[in-house]
């Protein structure tokens, strides 16, 4: 039988039509080794082939991806952390973000960081997808800067069909380019927004985002920190607060494809 996934919203499995490697449970999570036997390769040669990092094979990588595709493979991110001893995560203190002086010490921190390359890739990476530099782009805060960017990104001779705002002023900057540009979302272009904010539950269509808690991270912040006063010597430990998706209606399959 093949190996699959679980559909997370009905529960069925999914077969992907690839054989299961000996001594790996169908039911569990893809592993990079279930990735590397079915592909026929070393587990090396498929971090490589997913990370873009090192040589391989155009024929061997390609093959690699399309097999994490089909078995659903997606890297663990706290693995690779763990086994590279760097998080490639970097901590800000400040006093007050509603101090105009500490925001924009953030997004300055935040830009020089994304300008050296302190990007997410890892799902670019699982779809088997070369990252694309030129599709990335980098603007600050200002949503008049950001929607200038978002027409330049929109203007191409071949544009993108979905774009993903890493925050909730990126978002709308694209909202507003795109309407501007006649742009209708999702039929023609596809947004998802990281942080979710009021305005995207008035617009129509409602943009589908990646929420946080704020709350918790900061109640999460605090813990720690009474517990290292309490424990100064007790070992480090790293919390993991989940985010989710909230669907709304601003995403859709490319134009010329069926739903």
């Amino acid at each position: 039988m093949g190996s699959g996934r679980t559909d997370g919203r009905t529960g069925d499995r999914v077969s992907s039509g690839l054989a299961t490697p000996a001594g790996v449970d169908p039911a569990g999570r893809p592993t990079i080794r279930e990735v590397a036997d079915a592909a026929g390769v070393s587990r090396s040669t498929v971090s490589r082939a997913l990370s873009g990092r090192g040589y391989v094979a155009p024929p061997v990588r390609d093959r690699v991806r399309q097999v994490a595709r089909k078995l659903g493979y997606v890297p663990d991110a706290t693995a690779r952390h763990l086994r590279q001893q760097a998080s490639r995560s970097i901590g800000v203190l400040v006093s007050d973000l509603n101090n105009p002086f500490y925001a924009g010490l953030a997004a300055g921190i935040s830009q020089q960081a994304r300008n050296r390359q302190y990007t997410m890739r890892a799902a670019f990476a699982a779809a088997g997808i070369p990252a694309d530099d030129s599709l990335v782009v980098r603007v600050g805060w200002d949503v008049e800067a950001a929607r200038k960017e978002a027409h330049v990104l929109l203007g191409r001779a071949e544009p993108p069909t979905a774009i993903f705002a890493a925050n909730n002023v990126l978002a709308e900057a694209v909202w507003r380019a795109a309407a501007e540009r006649g742009l209708s979302i999702p039929d023609q272009l596809s947004l998802v927004a990281f942080d979710d904010v009021p305005w995207m539950r008035l617009v129509r269509p409602g943009a589908t985002a990646v929420a946080q808690d704020p709350a918790a991270l900061g109640e999460a912040a605090v813990t720690q920190l009474f517990d290292r006063i309490r424990s100064p010597l007790a070992p480090a430990r790293t919390v993991l607060l989940s985010a989710t998706v909230t669907s709304r209606g601003s995403t859709a399959p490319p134009p010329g494809h069926p739903h």
